[in-house]
């Protein structure tokens, strides 16, 4: 069905869709949707069809344009980190720097992608931990896990600034932003996706309400949202509407 929409969408421009661009949430149905688009557009009369381009998201983000500062790879990111540990290798003991170094990265992606940023005062952060554990009394272990989470997230974060580089996460919240600012007449369909970042959803809610992009979502979205349909549902409620903004489907 998906083909199908699409096809139906640009009837009158077939075979050009060249201002098509559709953004999968995996690689592997690529190949599966681009076959299929052929085979309906031949059943329409065309032989052979002008785009569209089909990525990832992240991959396509990463061709939009410079960003404020030079992105990290992966190697380079556990470089810059393992030295902002070393420098601050006194609140941790008998730790590897290196295997700190990749942990802290998947959470420090997390944090950055859900848009959730450890405060400068550190009695502040303390207190949004406590809060979040439910915890009242004193805690010494919380206490001290929060001192370390908050003097690694800050000594990363100026280590960052003080050589200009960014992260990829920062950096795909940075091209969000700008391509808001500057969207082109391409046409943006995401198929398949089960979840957004709150930076990806306010980017997705306004080229949607412009009318600019296309949203087909794989599954129902009852209103219960048990399993199978919640991620369905949990991107419905994110982006405020109840009807999907192209009928969903669950294939090609």
């Amino acid at each position: 069905m998906t083909a199908q929409q699409i096809l139906d969408h640009y009837q009158a421009h077939l075979p050009d869709l060249s201002h098509c661009q559709v953004l999968i949430a995996t690689e592997q149905c690529a190949m599966q949707l681009r076959a299929e688009l052929l085979r309906q557009a031949e059943q329409r009369g065309c032989q052979a069809l002008l785009g569209p381009s089909i990525d990832c998201l992240e991959p396509w983000l990463s061709r939009l344009g410079p960003v404020s500062g030079a992105v990290l790879n992966q190697p380079a990111r556990e470089l810059v980190l393992a030295e902002a540990l070393r420098n601050a290798a006194r609140i941790y003991a008998e730790t590897d720097p290196w295997q700190l170094a990749d942990q802290l990265l998947a959470l420090f992606d997390e944090l950055t992608r859900n848009e959730l940023v450890i405060p400068d005062d550190f009695e502040q952060f303390h207190a949004q931990l406590k809060n979040c554990y439910a915890v009242s009394a004193p805690s010494p272990s919380l206490q001290q896990e929060a001192f370390i989470l908050h003097t690694l997230w800050h000594a990363w974060k100026q280590q960052l600034a003080a050589e200009n580089l960014l992260d990829p996460e920062t950096a795909n919240q940075q091209r969000l932003t700008d391509h808001l600012r500057n969207p082109g007449n391409t046409e943006l369909w995401l198929i398949g996706f089960t979840e957004f970042s709150p930076g990806e959803i306010h980017w997705l809610r306004t080229l949607l309400d412009a009318g600019q992009a296309h949203l087909v979502l794989h599954g129902e979205a009852k209103q219960d949202g048990y399993h199978p349909d919640r991620p369905v549902r949990d991107i419905l409620d994110q982006l405020d509407t109840e009807i999907p903004p192209s009928a969903a489907c669950a294939g090609n």
